[in-house]
């Protein structure tokens, strides 16, 4: 009768240093597969079909040796009860189909494990790596708990191995959906978004067939995050739903290849033996035998190389049906969409206008500033006129006709407006706008133009609007322009009606008024004055020469009451000027400010500078 295969590591009992060398052997082990895989996963998006290919049969290796040995215990065990070359014996003994199977699932799952690593973070890797150490020490805690509830050191062999494999599952399933329960206070980003950024990182993978995997295992990943962003907030129904959609094979897997490891050299013979081998000390392969596993280990390996070559060549004929095919940006402005780049090319061409309107603006606001500067010592000889005896009897004998605001606005006009220098200002003031009313519409009609062959035939659901903007900042800026100098009366900057402008406000200043008011009151009194003045120097003249003649004498007394009436209305004028002429100057350079106002405004010039 066969009996059941002993144990891998020393029964209860044995040295203590036996079971540190076998812990010692299972961490190294692991951690040395896991070195190899995170290699072959940092390769895996640059390598091409056959590498992956050729690297998940090496990475399979370890895992297939942990099923051979663990099928070949269990068939050990189960043959045990039977007699040698029975028909129950015969059945339990066969392994070459159950071998193969597993060959495939080992590739499988090692593929599945390799699949998952472009997810990972750093939290995974950490569970992995703690992967190794948690198998031996579980390892040793079930066999020194476990070993005194069987019959046979058998027995309890294989329930330490099945009770070790699922703990450390469980385990790092939990400590996984910790992780991930923690990190749920962030908000995942939608659907679509995640995927198009997890499907970006590997668009220029060299393997159409990995591309397909991943595109595919990337809406599960995406599902994962929505349905646990999407449950109630109770943690119960969280960490339920974690444990359903935990990635159990990729744990399953690193258990089963940190067992695979740490076999000894004695168990992986007795994984392999076919037929089964019973015996404490399997034999060692002989030369005929070892050939016989290296062809069929050619043979496994170009059958998996030459499936996943034609795997590859069927996925290179046709797009992934999982990818997400990304929408086209684009740009909404002013409720339309726009290709991308429409705002900065309206941003380039608002910048050329506005440096062909600055430099007609400096042009422009220089000529009105010249104006301004013209005015000033034209209004200086405007008052100097105004405060002469000569304009005084004048204005007194257009007041006398009803004319005396007429009078002192043509003067004003006359002496601070007619002007050259001012004339040839206006000019360029008219030219210059001119000139920014014709950039500002060419600029427009550009922008226009411009919006027109960027704009996309789509509606805002056919794309992904990437800028918005209600208006762009630079046709905002040319249309403002342009109503400026439209609102704006710079047509009518022809000296003859800017003169007019002028005079009228300036006769509507307060100080201009008040002295109409005055000239009004006193125009009476100083004509009876002077009448008076004349006929009383005309009778005292025939008093005081009458031998020279009654007619002579009184020519001689008015001309002496004339003389000291104008003497009178000078001392009366010197006074006024000193009064008023400051207060009338500052009014009348305010009433040419005024007037330059508008056309300051329209072109952007600022305030005026005196």
């Amino acid at each position: 009768m066969a009996q059941p295969p002993y144990p891998p590591h020393p029964p209860a009992g044995a040295d203590p240093r036996a079971g540190l060398r076998r812990a010692a052997r299972v961490v190294l082990a692991g951690w040395a597969y896991l070195l190899l895989f995170a290699a072959v996963a940092h390769g895996l998006l640059r390598w091409p079909m056959l590498g992956v290919a050729a690297a998940s049969w090496l990475l399979a290796l370890p895992v297939l040796a942990a099923w051979w040995h663990q099928d070949a215990t269990h068939r050990l065990l189960a043959l045990h009860p039977y007699r040698s070359g029975a028909a129950l014996h015969r059945w339990y003994a066969r392994r070459v189909l159950p071998m193969a199977l597993r060959v495939m699932l080992a590739l499988l799952l090692t593929a599945a494990a390799l699949l998952q690593t472009p997810f990972f973070a750093l939290s995974e890797w950490v569970l992995l790596a703690l992967a190794a150490p948690g198998y031996a020490l579980l390892e040793a805690v079930f066999y020194r708990l476990g070993a005194a509830q069987f019959a046979t050191e058998r027995y309890a062999q294989r329930w330490v191995r099945r009770a070790t494999h699922a703990t450390l599952v469980l385990l790092l399933a939990l400590a996984w959906l910790a992780l991930r329960l923690s990190d749920h206070a962030s908000v995942p980003l939608p659907l679509a978004e995640r995927l198009g950024q997890w499907q970006a990182g590997w668009s220029e993978a060299p393997s159409h067939a990995l591309r397909w995997a991943l595109d595919a295992l990337a809406w599960s990943q995406a599902g994962f995050e929505t349905a646990l962003s999407q449950l109630p907030a109770d943690r119960r129904w969280q960490a339920l739903a974690g444990l359903v959609l935990a990635p159990l094979a990729l744990f399953g897997h690193s258990a089963l290849a940190i067992a695979g490891c740490a076999l000894s050299l004695p168990e992986l013979r007795r994984a392999s033996a076919v037929p089964l081998c019973a015996e404490v000390v399997p034999p060692r392969l002989t030369p005929e035998r070892a050939a016989v596993w290296a062809a069929i280990g050619v043979l496994a390996t170009w059958l998996w190389l030459d499936l996943a070559g034609r795997t590859e060549y069927l996925a290179q004929s046709r797009p992934s049906p999982f990818a997400v095919q990304a929408l086209p940006e684009c740009e909404r402005i002013g409720g339309r969409v726009y290709r991308v780049g429409a705002e900065a090319l309206l941003e380039q061409l608002g910048a050329r206008t506005q440096k062909s309107l600055a430099a007609s603006q400096v042009q422009a606001c220089t000529a009105l500033d010249k104006v301004r500067a013209l005015a000033e010592p034209g209004v200086d000889a405007y008052l100097d006129w105004y405060f002469s005896l000569g304009a005084e009897w004048a204005r007194l004998a257009a007041m006398l006709a009803g004319d005396a605001e007429l009078l002192m606005r043509v003067k004003f006009e006359q002496l601070v407006l007619q002007d050259d220098g001012i004339g040839s200002a206006l000019g360029t003031v008219q030219r210059e706008y001119a000139a920014q009313w014709g950039a500002a519409l060419n600029a427009r009609a550009d922008a226009l133009a411009l919006l027109e062959s960027q704009h996309l035939v789509l509606s805002e659901s056919q794309c992904r609007v990437v800028h918005e903007a209600p208006e762009s900042p630079a046709l905002l800026a040319v249309r403002g322009h342009s109503a400026r100098l439209v609102a704006s009366s710079g047509v009518a900057l022809i000296a003859g009606s800017f003169a007019g402008t002028v005079a009228a406000k300036a006769m509507g200043k307060a100080s201009m008024k008040a002295a109409s008011k005055l000239l009004l009151k006193a125009a009476a009194k100083k004509s009876l004055g002077k009448a008076g003045a004349a006929a009383a120097g005309a009778a005292l003249g025939t008093v005081v020469a009458p031998g020279l003649g009654t007619a002579l004498g009184a020519g001689l007394g008015a001309a002496v009451g004339l003389a000291l009436g104008a003497g009178v209305d000078l001392t009366l004028l010197a006074a006024e000027e000193m009064l008023t002429r400051e207060n009338m100057r500052r009014e009348l350079l305010e009433a040419v400010d005024e007037s330059l106002a508008p056309y300051r405004a329209s072109l952007s010039c600022g305030a005026a500078r005196p």
